[in-house]
């Protein structure tokens, strides 16, 4: 049975560096923006939980619209000034309107990925085998993703495509919104809503800015972990 975990709360004040550090010193597993899912949109777990949110998960990088990738992405975090630096692998360089995702966890014992901090306000991203991160095509602009639902990809649950429009009810708990800023290179973060609000709608949010996305309630994100 998985044994999850709180390794970091909300509030506490711990940047992803320390929660990454956390969970590669305890062997924990951060779980995985897909893993949220079932605990925000499918169940109701969130409830027993709520000292987490906003809580981070699958790592996330990509470029502005239309701009190609180079060597590396680079996301400067606007509340702290933290410059964080993730390298493209070699089969995504040049691409462009795609996104990069990786998830946390561990290869025969060893961190897939550690965020390592170079002087005052730089963190470079590990990622200790390149060809684990995964490229996602078709990633939605900040225009596009306004006000809009999308088809989720299978592995990590990121919005791809078009925009999704006319909708049956019963599709409605399949699709996600996306809140996303022109360039990235961080943790995605899920938040819980009212779930008489606009039906769950914001449970279904992948939000992709800021970390974390409520800066206005001056919070930090916190995590959930698997462990051993």
């Amino acid at each position: 049975m998985k044994n999850i975990v709180p390794i970091a709360k909300s509030g506490e004040g711990k940047s992803p560096s320390q929660i990454v550090k956390t969970a590669n010193s305890l062997k924990a597993r951060i779980l995985s923006n897909k893993e949220f899912d079932k605990r925000l949109v499918l169940t109701d777990t969130w409830k027993n939980e709520m000292d987490v949110y906003p809580a981070l998960n699958t790592f996330l990088a990509y470029e502005k619209t239309g701009k190609k990738l180079g060597s590396c992405i680079e996301y400067t975090e606007p509340i702290s000034g933290t410059r964080y630096v993730f390298d493209v692998p070699e089969n995504a360089k040049g691409e462009k309107n795609i996104a990069l995702a990786i998830n946390h966890g561990f290869d025969n014992g060893t961190p897939i990925f550690s965020l390592e901090e170079e002087g005052k306000n730089t963190v470079y991203v590990d990622v200790k085998d390149m060809s684990k991160i995964k490229i996602l095509e078709n990633f939605p602009s900040e225009k596009d993703a306004e006000f809009a639902l999308f088809v989720p990809d299978d592995e990590f649950g990121i919005p791809l495509g078009n925009a999704i429009h006319g909708f049956s009810n019963s599709e409605y708990k399949n699709l996600r919104a996306l809140a996303r800023t022109d360039v990235y290179a961080n943790f995605v973060i899920r938040e819980y809503g009212d779930p008489t609000d606009f039906d769950g709608y914001l449970n279904m949010r992948i939000i992709i800015e800021a970390t974390p996305s409520v800066l206005e309630k001056g919070l930090t994100a916190g995590a959930l972990a698997e462990t051993a």
